[in-house]
């Protein structure tokens, strides 16, 4: 277009120079020729008009065609903003899930390690029941020591200081082992407490693994949609980028061609 504006302007400063020339040879004319050469010269005068008449038309039609191409040009540049913006949201959507696919991921992790240390604390339970089965075998032998031991009482009453004794270490000894029994009746609730902890948190890990599924499903299915979305826009830019190239080549050749009959028209 801006060829096309200096070739216009060109072409307005050699009419006005050819007119100044055309006005100065009917002057010169006027002065040696009769009355029927200036009629003549007032006829020629009459066709020059028209041809300027002509020449703005055109003028003012190129300018309205260039107003149309600026405006397809906006609405083109427009276009591919609203597109460059929507690609950006697009973009933003899939680092947020990302980082949450990532927090889903971490979250995960500390599931396991929770697993892990809910399994050792399985085996520490474990090792406390057969402590509490050796006790309670100890228990049966010391029974079975005092019941030997009263036999041994009832045949035997010159020995009772030291019978004494042995009743005193057997009654501690019970205190003990009912100390112990209390203590593993409250190991056994913390047992079954954490049983019950496990069991949430296994059903609370069941439901994150679901949804991490889920999210990833999701996401997957977005991202093959944004692809061909991004596609799609891809090869619509580049079709509207050739038809541009092709309505551009076109006026250049419309506008030299008008320009070469108004050349021949004025010549």
């Amino acid at each position: 277009m801006k060829k096309v504006l200096i070739r216009n302007q060109n072409y307005k400063k050699k009419k006005k120079i050819n007119t100044n020339q055309n006005k100065n040879d009917d002057s010169s004319e006027k002065k040696k020729k009769n009355n029927n050469n200036l009629l003549k010269g007032d006829f020629n005068g009459q066709s020059k008009k028209k041809k300027i008449q002509k020449i703005d038309t055109v003028y003012q039609k190129l300018k309205e065609r260039k107003k149309k191409n600026q405006k397809q040009e906006e609405q083109t540049d427009s276009f591919i903003e609203k597109k460059k913006k929507k690609r950006q949201n697009m973009e933003n959507e899939y680092r947020n899930k990302v980082e949450r696919i990532e927090h889903l991921k971490q979250d995960s992790k500390l599931a396991q390690l929770l697993c892990h240390d809910i399994k050792k604390k399985k085996n520490e339970i474990n090792k406390l029941l057969m402590d509490l089965n050796q006790l309670q075998k100890k228990k049966s032998q010391m029974e079975q020591k005092i019941s030997e031991s009263r036999q041994k009482e009832k045949k035997k009453k010159y020995l009772t200081d030291h019978v004494m004794k042995k009743q005193n270490l057997i009654r501690k000894k019970k205190n003990e082992i009912s100390i112990k029994k209390r203590n593993l009746e409250k190991r056994r609730e913390k047992k079954k407490k954490m049983e019950i902890d496990s069991q949430l948190f296994n059903e609370r890990v069941q439901h994150i693994e679901s949804q991490v599924d889920k999210i990833m499903r999701l996401t997957n299915d977005k991202l093959e949609k944004k692809k061909k979305e991004s596609l799609e826009m891809t090869k619509s830019l580049q079709s509207m980028n050739k038809k541009k190239k092709k309505k551009s080549i076109e006026q250049m050749s419309d506008n030299s061609t008008e320009i070469k009959k108004k050349k021949s028209t004025l010549f």
